[in-house]
C-alpha cells in the first residue's frame, strides 16, 4: 500500500512537472511572439522614420531648386529691365 501511494504522489509530481513544463512552454512560445511583433514594429518604425527623412530630403533638395530658378528668374529679370532701361 505505502509503495502504491508513493507510486502515486510520483505520478503526481510527474504531471505537475509536465504540466509546469507545457506552460513554462507556452509562455516561452508567447514571449517570442512578442518580441518577433516588436522586432516587426521597430522595423516598421526604422523604414518609416527612413522614408520620412528621404521625403525630408527630397523636398528640401526641391525647395533649393525652387529657390535656384527664383534666383535665376530674378536675374533675368534685373537683366531684362537693364536692356529695357538702355533702349529706353
Amino acid at each position: 500500500m505505502l509503495d502504491a501511494g508513493y507510486w502515486m504522489l510520483d505520478a503526481g509530481c510527474w504531471m505537475l512537472d509536465t504540466g509546469c513544463w507545457i506552460l513554462d512552454a507556452g509562455y516561452w512560445m508567447l514571449d517570442a511572439r512578442y518580441w518577433m511583433l516588436d522586432t516587426g514594429c521597430w522595423i516598421l518604425d526604422a523604414g518609416c522614420s527612413m522614408l520620412d527623412t528621404g521625403c525630408w530630403m527630397l523636398d528640401t533638395g526641391c525647395w533649393i531648386l525652387d529657390a535656384g530658378y527664383w534666383m535665376l528668374d530674378a536675374r533675368c529679370w534685373i537683366l531684362d529691365a537693364r536692356y529695357w532701361i538702355l533702349d529706353v
